[in-house]
């Protein structure tokens, strides 16, 4: 352990400190204030607010936008929905800090869930990172310089043999693809079950207007079946007992005797024209026997 390293604060880091981190280049980004010590500033008595920097969308390609390489700097997150943000603030802890950062309680408010960004080691260098999702029945909206996050840092009682750096050789990054891929874009998967109860909802309300025309059409088919049997009774009861049915019987007699009256007729007819003929033919025989006769007594009168 260096005797320099035993001269710097331990334990909970005040505002002070803070700033003392900020002036030394170890915090960067932080909204620029001419005072640290007022309610505007970022800088709070135990702690640094730490605010969006950049919003990633779960399962987008680097190019697209929200991807890894075209950050969005605002977003509307729906019910449901999970997005990947970035802190705009970034640290190049010293050796003899660390800290723990924690999501505002201004969002647990708005229904918004934020992972927590964990253990931040000493030496650690790079953004924070905090999924968050919205648990809420309404949109949310996400904007650079909102407030995600809250920064509390502590000092070591002593050093540690090798920070975060030395241990991974590498610093800390922005989201990128890969970790995008992990998240889904629907945490609770809300829109697809969303779907899923609408679909069956439409399939329910289906099935029921289905049973209930099969029930009308039955209905319906019985009450034509009983109206056609009245109507074919009323017509029937009218055609038996109306004054017009008694004009159709009375005309059917009256065609029946002039049928009859008519073959008497026909029959006399032609009993007259037998007549005549008859009459005819005795005639022509009456005039034969009269010239037989004249014939006769031609030839007596000769004889004698």
């Amino acid at each position: 352990m260096s005797s320099d390293s035993e001269t710097h604060a331990k334990g909970l880091l005040s505002d002070t400190e803070i700033v003392k981190l900020i002036d030394g280049g170890h915090i960067k980004n932080v909204p620029p204030e001419t005072d640290h010590y007022t309610d505007k500033s970022a800088v709070q008595a135990g702690s640094l607010d730490l605010h969006i920097g950049g919003i990633y969308l779960p399962r987008t390609a680097a190019e697209e936008s929200g991807g890894e390489n075209h950050a969005l700097t605002e977003y509307l997150l729906a019910p449901g929905q999970t997005v990947l943000v970035r802190t705009a603030e970034t640290l190049k802890l010293p050796k003899h800090v660390a800290g723990l950062a924690f999501p505002p309680s201004s969002f647990a408010v708005k229904a918004l869930l934020v992972t927590n960004a964990g253990h931040v080691d000493p030496e650690y260098s790079g953004p924070l990172r905090f999924t968050i999702i919205n648990m809420g029945h309404q949109i949310q909206k996400l904007e650079n310089g909102f407030r995600v996050g809250t920064l509390v840092l502590f000092g070591l009682d002593r050093e540690p043999e090798r920070g975060w750096t030395a241990r991974t050789g590498k610093e800390g990054r922005n989201p990128n693809t890969e970790d995008l891929r992990h998240l889904s874009p629907d945490f609770i998967e809300v829109e697809n079950r969303a779907r899923q109860i609408a679909r069956s909802e439409v399939q329910a309300a289906q099935l029921l207007v289905q049973q209930v025309e099969q029930r009308w059409n039955r209905r319906l088919t019985f009450a034509g079946l009983f109206l056609s049997a009245v109507a074919l009774v009323i017509v029937g009861f009218f055609t038996w007992h109306s004054p017009i049915a008694r004009l159709d019987t009375k005309i059917d007699l009256v065609r029946d005797e002039y049928a009859k009256t008519k073959a008497i007729d026909d029959r006399l007819t032609k009993l007259e024209q037998d007549r005549v003929t008859t009459v005819g033919d005795v005639k022509a025989l009456s005039e034969k026997v009269g010239l037989l006769e004249e014939a006769s007594k031609r030839l007596e009168k000769k004889g004698k």
